[in-house]
């Protein structure tokens, strides 16, 4: 889910660039909407398990790699809705400035998924492996 924020927060970006701004407003939203999703689905599916942070040391990783994404996220979510509401302020002598702040929140949600993918591969092959 978080590979899909990626990719429509990077269209997102393009179309600001092309001054379509109702466009690129509904790519930060769908950008915000995937990423509830994924922090939904995340503590949900963290409730499942079977074990806990106190089970043994592999409990530990993965609920403080999981814990830390998700607080990745959340910062991200912080940083695109402030993006959203400027947005609609924008006055043409701050125009450089929202691009600065879209372009700094697309490295944080490009980051997010190249970590997502790689966390995650970690945690949930790493047990077959062992």
């Amino acid at each position: 889910m978080l590979p899909i924020a990626a990719v429509v927060h990077y269209i997102s970006e393009k179309e600001f660039g092309q001054e379509k701004r109702n466009a690129f407003r509904f790519g930060l939203w769908a950008v915000c909407v995937l990423g509830v999703a994924f922090v939904v689905l995340q503590v949900y599916s963290l409730t499942q398990l079977e074990f806990t942070h106190r089970t043994n040391a592999y409990g530990s990783v993965f609920f403080t790699l999981s814990g830390v994404l998700d607080l990745t996220i959340l910062t991200g979510l912080v940083f695109e809705a402030s993006c959203l509401v400027r947005s609609w302020q924008v006055i043409d002598h701050w125009r450089m400035l929202l691009a600065l702040h879209v372009q700094m929140n697309g490295m944080l949600w490009y980051f997010a998924a190249v970590v997502a993918v790689l966390a995650y591969a970690t945690l949930y092959l790493s047990p077959h492996w062992i």
